[in-house]
């Protein structure tokens, strides 16, 4: 096993605990979901900080995959990633009650969800920017840019009385997001069809 594989694998095990957060978040409503008003803004959430993790994952992996071994790196990765884990816990209630408003929790908790991600985001940001401004400087700004519109919506989305306002916020930040995903899906239909390399086709059923 590689330096970059055994770090990987390490970072990559907390920002996993994350999903399996989210996901036996879905878990719960779909068990308890006749008790409770589920409503839009916390599923919603879900889905931003599902993408978010995997967006980290994959920055992650981009960024360090030729990088030295450094335990400074390994504790920024692992920050990053116990950060976004502990937004992850606080999506879902972990108790469901009856009559509880998934609404009202997600009002309740939306600030330090938001302070969590943006601070996990500009540790991950502040690298990338390094590289960006050292490798491709003609980048940098386009990078920049996007880095501010994140961080202001998402502190918008925290810290903006609740209302309307606040809402548009965080939809703006899931758009950005879900554009991001899109591209992607885009890119990966151009790309057509990849080799399966020595698997036949038989073994994909």
């Amino acid at each position: 096993m590689s330096t970059f594989e055994f770090s990987f694998t390490f970072i990559g095990l907390v920002a996993g605990l994350a999903v399996v957060e989210l996901v036996a978040g879905v878990g719960r409503l779909v068990h308890e979901g006749h008790r409770i008003r589920v409503g839009w803004l916390t599923p919603l959430l879900a889905i931003f900080m599902v993408i978010d993790v995997a967006t980290f994952w994959n920055q992650s992996l981009i960024l360090n995959q030729n990088a030295p071994y450094s335990i400074a790196l390994l504790l920024l990765g692992l920050t990053t990633s116990g950060l976004l884990y502990l937004a992850a816990t606080l999506v879902f209630p972990r108790e469901i009650e009856e009559g509880l408003d998934l609404d009202a929790h997600y009002w309740r908790h939306r600030r330090l969800i938001f302070s969590l991600v943006v601070a996990a985001k500009m540790l991950n940001f502040s690298v990338a920017a390094m590289l960006i401004g050292a490798q491709a400087p003609e980048a940098l700004w386009g990078f920049l840019r996007l880095m501010v519109m994140f961080g202001s919506l998402a502190l918008l989305a925290a810290f903006l009385p609740r209302g309307r306002l606040a809402a548009l916020a965080f939809l703006g930040l899931l758009a950005m997001d879900a554009h991001l995903v899109l591209s992607d899906v885009v890119l990966l239909a151009q790309g057509g069809a990849w080799d399966l390399g020595s698997a036949s086709p038989e073994d994909t059923r």
